[in-house]
């Protein structure tokens, strides 16, 4: 097997260190007097200096193994405060465009000083719930059985399949002509009102909202349990297709029979010089006479 390199004491800590040192001793089965000297080679020149000076008048080469790592520890082991850890670990959110496994990632990370000991795995759900910015995984989280809600790892299982998911879409959604003839015929079979809009650009749009990533039958809808502004209907925003525009309210008024009643005076004589002009009558203007 070909050698690797030494792992240094950098950033990651005294702890990190260690443990890709013991990782390293165990592929190149370094034998245990040895290991203080693989050590030594891992640190950096000042570094050595900060553990020979704590050693003397000793040599760390002439030290144990354990030793020279209890003088690591002492010098380069971080201090973390409990409560301003657990501070940031109820901070973090999942970025835009950041996959599932690199939130959980930077969960656990986070969760290193917290602390939490046997509760790790009950701070881990609640924060990546409350840290994963994305509505649609949380929903499908809210309807697992609750002992799985519970189990980091089943959460994290049903958001990645939510995840996958939803790139397959993505990819099914693309401009291949073949696809866009599949989405046609199935819009076809659609009532017409359900129907995306075609716009200049071929995008869809839903005929509720307006918006172009989803049809009017599209459960998630924003539009779909609103009260239009408008016209005062469910279903749909203003300037969506199925606005009718202001309703026309008519106040139906059953007209009585107003058609003339023929009524017979007792003196029939006298109802003649009774009888008034109506004031729907009008009257021709006199002619002049023809002159003969």
């Amino acid at each position: 097997m070909a050698s690797s390199s030494v792992p240094s004491l950098s950033e990651g800590g005294v702890e990190v260190f260690l443990e890709r040192l013991g990782s390293y001793f165990a592929v190149q089965k370094v034998k245990a007097e040895a290991k203080v000297h693989v050590l030594i080679l891992g640190l950096s020149e000042k570094q050595y200096s900060l553990v020979r000076d704590h050693a003397t008048p000793r040599i760390p080469s002439e030290m144990s193994y354990e030793d020279v790592v209890n003088i690591l520890k002492r010098h380069f082991k971080s201090t973390h405060n409990r409560l301003t850890e657990r501070g940031q670990f109820r901070e973090i959110r999942r970025s835009n465009g950041e996959s599932v496994s690199d939130f959980v990632a930077r969960l656990k990370s986070a969760s290193r000083y917290c602390e939490f000991n046997e509760k790790l795995n009950e701070n881990l759900v609640e924060q990546f719930r409350m840290g994963i910015n994305d509505s649609l995984i949380r929903e499908k989280l809210i309807d697992m059985p609750l002992a799985q809600q519970e189990d980091f790892e089943e959460v994290i299982r049903k958001a990645q399949e939510v995840e996958l998911n939803r790139k397959m879409i993505d990819l099914s959604m693309n401009d291949q002509p073949a696809v866009q003839a599949i989405q046609r015929r199935r819009n076809m079979k659609l009532p017409t009102f359900q129907r995306p809009v075609r716009t200049a650009n071929n995008d869809r749009k839903c005929f509720r909202c307006g918006k172009a990533d989803h049809m009017a039958n599209d459960q998630a809808c924003p539009a779909r349990d609103k009260k239009c502004r408008v016209c005062h209907k469910l279903g749909h925003f203003a300037k969506s297709k199925f606005c009718k525009g202001v309703p026309v309210v008519r106040n139906v008024i059953e007209e009585a029979d107003q058609s003339p009643q023929i009524s017979r005076p007792e003196d029939e004589d006298a109802a003649l010089y009774n009888i008034k002009p109506s004031s729907n009558i009008k009257f021709l203007s006199a002619m002049p006479a023809s002159k003969v």
